[in-house]
């Protein structure tokens, strides 16, 4: 009873395997027809790449199988040829594997510069709005300085002077002086409001550029680039020949260590 239960359990576990390498083999198929696709200049070159490539990645996986059962039936040049096969077809897809990761860490770093340039332009842009705001002369708020103004046309003076067109009385002259100094405050208001709210716009765009920059940062090669002091630049494009080695290999022998015993 306890060895049939044991049997159970072991054949779950091994369909459960099964089902598991299976889906690495998808995933696989998927990265090989994905990077046959770039190799294309046209869509019939794309589909043909893609179809080729995805085709001769799902054969590798029965190769193993293939070339243990010829060897076994004493079909030395069948097994012969089956090894040549799967060393070719491992190689194509690992170099396929390999050069879709490392074309997406490329494209990955590219926008990474990309952002890091827009960021640099940003943060010299506000440092020059700052600097600009900075030597304005001091300023009541544009309201303030609006509302002076509709007080000032109220006075009989700016009647007079035909709004400081004709000017002739000394005391004529002192109130259109104030009144051109008032639309003097009043331009450098709004002036002003216009640099601030261009400060706190660029301000916002550069605090997204950070939080997208931080988003498609790879923490996991800067983790590991700490931790054994090697460059980052080289940390990354090793972690992408590793993950394509573990799903090549577990597409073309894991169905060969589950079921080819």
């Amino acid at each position: 009873m306890r060895e049939r239960a044991n049997r159970a359990i072991s054949g779950t576990m091994t369909a459960l395997a099964v089902v598991l390498i299976l889906g690495i083999c998808a995933v696989s198929v998927a990265l090989n027809a994905r990077f046959g696709w770039t190799l294309g200049t046209t869509d019939f070159d794309r589909m043909v790449y893609a179809t080729g490539s995805g085709l001769a990645d799902a054969v590798k996986a029965a190769l193993a199988l293939a070339v243990v059962a010829a060897w076994r039936s004493r079909q030395v040049m069948r097994a012969l040829l089956g090894c040549v096969m799967l060393v070719t077809f491992v190689a194509l897809s690992l170099a396929s594997s390999v050069g879709f990761a490392s074309h997406q860490r490329d494209s990955m770093a590219a926008e990474r510069r990309l952002e890091a340039a827009k960021l640099a332009t940003r943060q010299a842009e506000i440092q020059r709005l700052r600097t600009e705001r900075a030597a304005l002369p001091k300023h009541r708020p544009a309201a303030a300085v609006k509302a002076a103004l509709a007080g000032e046309r109220t006075n009989y003076r700016w009647t007079s002077t035909r709004g400081c067109t004709d000017v002739t009385a000394p005391k004529s002259r002192v109130f259109c002086a104030d009144f051109a100094a008032l639309q003097a405050e009043l331009a450098t208001a709004e002036r002003a409001a216009e640099l601030d709210r261009r400060i706190w716009q660029i301000s916002t765009e550069i605090q997204q550029t950070r939080t997208a920059a931080t988003a498609k940062a790879d923490p996991q090669a800067a983790a590991l680039a700490a931790v054994t002091g090697v460059e980052l630049d080289r940390v990354g494009p090793a972690l992408a020949v590793l993950m394509a080695g573990v799903i090549e290999l577990g597409s073309a022998f894991g169905l060969f260590v589950l079921v080819g015993g």
